[in-house]
């Protein structure tokens, strides 16, 4: 770490940039919950479906690529005594750093026994034979993908923490 043993100041507005930017992060993600099971059931083409994914990656491009503007906009940063917040081994990198670990933590153990029970249940089904309903869904299929996404995203915290942060040192 580079600040280890350093006490480094943020300052709020800082602070407040990178809590929406791990905010808009989480909706990302939260988002393919919806994406994905509509995408194979064509229910996208829909005047609703349009409309849903369009506000989505609106939410998206505000939340994470101005989240500057938000936080000024709603004046985050002000009304307080003191400028700065001041942490002892933080940088604001490595507060995107936890914050990208624990969405992807969050949809490693939310999806986790969805499908421990889905494939519990297939495998009743298939011991016992039962013929008449098949449990494994589309809902199922989208837990398995949010799964394996957390998984992604936990691996590689670090390179989408810093993938964000660039978008915003470059505006």
């Amino acid at each position: 770490m580079r600040n280890a043993g350093k006490d480094v100041t943020m300052s709020k507005k800082d602070l407040f940039i990178i809590l929406v930017k791990v905010f808009g992060l989480f909706l990302l993600f939260q988002s393919v919950s919806f994406i994905f099971p509509n995408i194979l059931t064509f229910t996208l083409l829909s005047i609703s479906g349009i409309i849903s994914v369009t506000l989505q990656i609106l939410a998206f491009y505000l939340l994470i690529i101005k989240a500057e503007k938000i936080v000024a906009f709603l004046k985050l940063d002000q009304g307080f005594e003191d400028k700065g917040v001041s942490f002892k081994n933080f940088s604001p990198i490595v507060v995107l750093y936890y914050g990208t670990f624990l969405v992807g933590g969050y949809m490693v153990v939310s999806n986790f026994s969805k499908i421990l029970v889905a494939f519990f249940h297939w495998y009743t089904r298939e011991v016992n034979s039962y013929d008449s309903l098949v449990y494994w869904n589309i809902y199922t299929t989208t837990d398995v993908v949010e799964f394996v996404l957390g998984i992604v995203i936990i691996g590689n915290y670090r390179k989408i923490a810093q993938l964000i942060d660039r978008r915003s040192q470059s505006e």
